[in-house]
């Protein structure tokens, strides 16, 4: 007998591709999870271990963790700093 998690599957997709669409579903108004990849948040977010809840969000403020676009189809999930005359300023360590 085949149980609900049996159907699970997993997709690996490139950001270029995957990114755009999450954008797509929050400014639909939908939150978006995702399996965290990479170490730049280590030692509090773990890759492959841990997943992140993407919202929309209208007021960043210092602390917030956000992924950001730095480049055409290049992210990153990052934490504010300091936000300067509207220039937000992040680090990798969360």
């Amino acid at each position: 007998m085949m149980g609900a998690i049996d159907n699970i599957c997993t997709v690996i997709l490139p950001n270029e591709i995957l990114l755009k669409e999450v954008e797509k579903l929050i400014s639909e108004g939908h939150d978006v999870t995702l399996r965290v990849r990479g170490v730049s948040m280590r030692p509090f977010l773990e890759d492959r271990r841990d997943k992140i809840v993407l919202t929309e969000v209208k007021n960043f403020k210092e602390g917030d963790a956000v992924l950001a676009e730095i480049a055409p189809g290049k992210y990153v999930f990052h934490r504010i700093v300091s936000i300067n005359n509207g220039a937000v300023i992040k680090t990798a360590s969360a």
